[in-house]
C-alpha cells in the first residue's frame, strides 16, 4: 500500500519539532516561571508590565498577556507541547500562503528545506523552545494577514480587507518586528496588480496603522529621552556596527553555520545518537521511505511562478536583520553562527529561497545528491539539537537551584 506523501510529511515535521518535549525552560522563560508577582497577581503583574515597557515605547501587550497566561497555566509539560503545536501551525499556516501565492506548491519538499535550517540555540535565545511561542505566533499572524489581502484582491470582499487588518494588528501587539508585514503586503498586491498606486491604495488602512504605531512607540520613546532601561530596545547608529551586525544575523541563519568555532563537534554530535537512537532510527526509516516512495514525483514536479516565492522569501530573509541591526544590545552580542530570535523568521524566508532555487536545477542527479545532502544536514541538526538540550537543562537547573536555593 502506498503511504500519501503528506503523511509522511506531517509524521516527519512532529518528529523533528517533538525534539521541544524534551527540554526544561530556558531563558525568560525561567525567570517567569518563578516569578511570584507573576504568578500571585497575574492581572496587576500585566498592568505595570504593560506600563513600565509601554513608558519605554514598546507597545506589545499581547505579548505580556500570552506570557502570563502560559506560565501561571501550564505545566512545563504542557507549554512544551503548546511550543511544539505551535510551531507546527505555523508550518502549515506559511505554506497556506505559498500555496495561494503558487498553487502548484509543494510543501512536502519545502518541509526539508526548512528543517535544513533547524537550530536550537538555548544558549542564547531559542525561538522553536521558548520566549511562549512569540515567534510561531507572530508568523501565523502575518501569514494569515497576507493570506487574506490575497483573498480581498481576488474576491473583493471587505471581510477579508478586515481579517488582515485584525492579524497585522496582533501581529504588532507582540513584537516590532512585525513591522516587515506592510513590505510583504506591498508585494502581495503589487504581485496581483502589477500597479504601485493601486497597491499602496489597497493597503492604505495598514500603511497607517504602522505611521501610528511608530509615531506613538516614537513619542513614548521622547517622553523617556530615548534612554531606556532595557538596552535591546536602545539604538547605535554606527554605520559599521550596523552592518557588522546585519551581516553576522543575515548569515547566522546559513545551514550548519551555527558549529562556527564550535569545540568536540564530532564528539557532540555522536553522543546524543547514542541516547536517542530510537529517535534516530525513526529518523532514518522515514528518510527512507520519502526516497523509495515519493523521490520520483518530486523530482519530475515542475512548479511555476516560483519566482514569487524566491522574492517573497528574500523579503522574509533579509528584511528582519535591519530591525536588529541598530540595537546597542545585539551589536554587542552577536557573532558569527549566533544570530537574535528574528532567525526564525529568516529560517522561513531562506527556506523558501532555497526551495524556489531547486527547481532551476536541470539535472536529476544533481537534485538527488542536494536532498540526500538535505537529510545528512537534517541529522546532524536534530543529534546537536539534542547535545544543545542537554547542555542547557543542566544549566537551567543549576539556575533553578540559584532561584530556589
Amino acid at each position: 500500500m502506498k503511504i500519501p506523501k503528506s503523511k509522511i510529511t506531517f509524521i516527519f515535521v512532529i518528529l523533528c519539532l517533538s525534539q521541544i518535549l524534551f527540554s526544561f525552560i530556558y531563558s525568560d522563560d525561567l525567570y517567569f516561571k518563578y516569578n511570584t508577582e507573576l504568578l500571585n497577581n497575574p492581572f496587576e503583574f500585566l498592568i505595570n508590565l504593560t506600563k513600565s515597557w509601554g513608558a519605554q515605547g514598546r507597545l506589545t501587550p499581547l505579548m505580556f498577556g500570552i506570557i502570563i497566561v502560559t506560565t501561571k497555566y501550564l505545566s512545563i509539560l504542557q507549554y512544551k507541547f503548546y511550543l511544539a503545536i505551535l510551531n507546527i501551525i505555523a508550518l502549515y499556516s506559511f505554506a497556506k500562503l505559498l500555496k495561494k501565492l503558487n498553487p502548484s506548491f509543494d510543501f512536502n519538499l519545502w518541509v526539508f528545506f526548512f528543517f535544513a535550517l533547524f537550530q536550537f540555540q538555548l544558549g542564547y535565545h531559542c525561538a522553536f523552545n521558548s520566549f511562549n511561542g512569540m515567534y510561531p505566533l507572530l508568523t501565523i499572524f502575518i501569514s494569515y494577514s497576507a493570506f487574506y489581502i490575497f483573498e480581498h484582491i481576488e474576491s473583493g470582499k471587505i471581510t477579508h480587507k478586515i481579517y488582515s487588518l485584525i492579524f497585522y494588528f496582533l501581529a504588532l501587539m507582540i513584537i516590532e518586528i512585525s513591522l516587515i508585514t506592510p513590505l510583504i503586503l506591498l508585494f502581495i498586491t503589487y504581485i496581483k496588480t502589477s500597479n504601485i498606486r493601486k497597491s499602496l491604495y489597497i493597503n492604505k488602512e495598514n500603511i497607517i496603522m504602522t505611521i501610528l504605531f511608530i509615531s506613538i512607540s516614537l513619542f513614548l520613546k521622547s517622553q523617556m529621552h530615548f534612554k531606556m532601561n532595557y538596552i535591546g530596545i536602545q539604538t547605535h547608529f554606527e554605520i559599521r556596527s550596523i552592518l557588522k551586525t546585519y551581516l553576522i544575523q543575515t548569515f547566522s541563519s546559513l545551514p550548519l553555520i551555527y558549529l562556527y568555532k564550535q569545540k568536540n563537534i564530532f564528539y557532540n554530535l555522536i553522543t546524543p545518537i547514542k541516547t536517542y537512537w530510537i529517535y534516530f532510527a525513526t529518523s532514518l526509516i522515514l528518510f527512507y521511505t520519502f526516497f523509495k516512495i515519493n523521490l520520483k514525483n518530486t523530482l519530475n514536479q515542475y512548479t511555476k511562478n516560483n519566482h514569487i516565492l524566491l522574492l517573497l522569501g528574500l523579503i522574509l530573509w533579509l528584511a528582519p536583520p535591519v530591525l536588529i541591526s541598530v540595537s546597542a544590545k545585539y551589536q554587542s552580542e552577536l557573532y558569527l553562527g549566533r544570530g537574535y530570535i528574528t532567525l526564525y523568521i529568516q529560517n522561513f524566508g531562506l527556506a523558501t529561497i532555497l526551495y524556489s532555487l531547486f527547481y532551476f536545477i536541470r539535472s536529476e542527479y544533481l537534485k538527488k545528491g542536494l536532498i540526500l545532502i538535505l537529510f545528512i544536514i537534517i541529522f546532524i541538526n536534530l543529534s546537536y539539537n539534542f547535545h544543545l538540550i542537554e547542555e542547557a537543562t543542566e544549566k537551567s537547573y543549576r539556575l533553578l537551584k540559584e532561584i530556589n536555593p
